[in-house]
């Protein structure tokens, strides 16, 4: 498997959702019953990157990726 080497920041709680920002892309979910979160990037070939979101505030767990453009398919 291909390692993509994102640059990861802890990113912003709100808007809820995967919001791109003109240089990378945000995300943020809410859930107050999960333990861990992860990320699932999928390149042309449909190989992917698994990422583990580990920034959590008030229940919404958030993250942004440097470099990361519209149109990506995660999962």
């Amino acid at each position: 498997m291909k390692s993509y080497h994102f640059f990861i920041r802890p990113g912003c709680a709100y808007p809820l959702g995967a919001t791109y920002g003109g240089s990378g892309t945000n995300f943020a979910l809410g859930s107050e019953v999960v333990q861990r979160v992860g990320l699932c990037i999928f390149n042309k070939e449909m190989n992917e990157e698994r990422i583990e979101i580990t920034e959590c505030d008030n229940y919404i767990w958030h993250f942004y990726i440097q470099g990361l453009r519209e149109g990506t398919q995660y999962g």
